[in-house]
């Protein structure tokens, strides 16, 4: 059985809003097993089952793994949400670990599982485009949150702080009112996120963010229950976000064994 799993990236007029758009497709006749690791952004899928009414779920950050099982000829389709979509495209608070169902047909994108990542990117980009257009966007936040992503290495409160000219308290009310964590715990998870390039290349050294080698082992078994070298080793048959991919869009594929 094949699982496929292919990325593509947002234009510019989109980048400070989507990391990216995706789709996952189990073109065998059996259920497929996998885990989805925190990756430090929001997520709206779309669910394209055999027999079962499309569904929509919008899910909020998630601080563990979640497992996932996708039928047989099942689709996924997603759209991998940076953290000023909450105020601006989806205009909400975003429960920790948990999800809502959207109404159907929301925002009018239309898919079936004949429907390739192209024609979903430009479909859903053409809808956010509109809800950009239509809001003004609070300067310094955007500048908070484009320096939280961006950031490559450890980086404390005050630090954001005075980058961006918002107070601690401020910056920490913010977060945890509308994504349910302080920043500190954020930042761990992005830290996370961007060691799944180097796992996924085989290697274990750790970059940046992490101390020593213990401390890295420890965030990366506390994320997904395994160690980097485990991950590595499953990376094309249960870890689907660690398959092998290129760039841009990103494609991989997972065979199970």
């Amino acid at each position: 059985m094949t699982v496929s799993y292919s990325k593509q990236y947002p234009d510019e007029s989109l980048s400070d809003y989507v990391f990216s758009f995706w789709k996952t497709e189990n073109t065998g006749v059996s259920d497929y097993q996998y885990t989805v690791f925190p990756d430090a952004g929001i997520e709206l899928i779309i669910y394209v089952y055999p027999d079962r009414p499309v569904c929509i779920h919008l899910f909020g950050l998630s601080t563990q793994s979640v497992d996932v099982t996708v039928p047989g000829r099942g689709v996924l389709f997603g759209i991998r949400f940076t953290l000023l979509a909450a105020d601006y495209i989806l205009q909400r608070k975003l429960p920790l670990n948990a999800g809502e169902v959207m109404p159907e047909g929301f925002w009018g994108i239309d898919v079936c599982a004949s429907t390739s990542l192209e024609e979903f990117a430009h479909a859903a980009s053409a809808q956010l485009e509109k809800r950009v257009d239509a809001v003004a966007v609070d300067s310094r936040k955007k500048k908070l949150l484009a320096t939280v992503h961006a950031a490559n290495e450890t980086l404390s409160v005050k630090q954001f702080s005075l980058e961006t000219g918002w107070g601690e308290r401020q910056i920490n009310r913010y977060f945890t009112k509308t994504f349910g964590l302080p920043l500190k715990q954020y930042l761990e998870q992005v830290a996370f996120f961007a060691s799944m390039k180097q796992l996924r290349e085989g290697r274990f050294v750790p970059q940046n963010y992490y101390y020593d080698q213990p401390h890295f082992i420890r965030q990366v078994k506390r994320y997904t229950g395994a160690t980097p070298r485990q991950l590595y080793q499953r990376r094309n048959d249960r870890f689907l976000q660690l398959g092998d991919q290129t760039a841009n869009p990103e494609v991989g594929s997972a065979e199970e064994r």
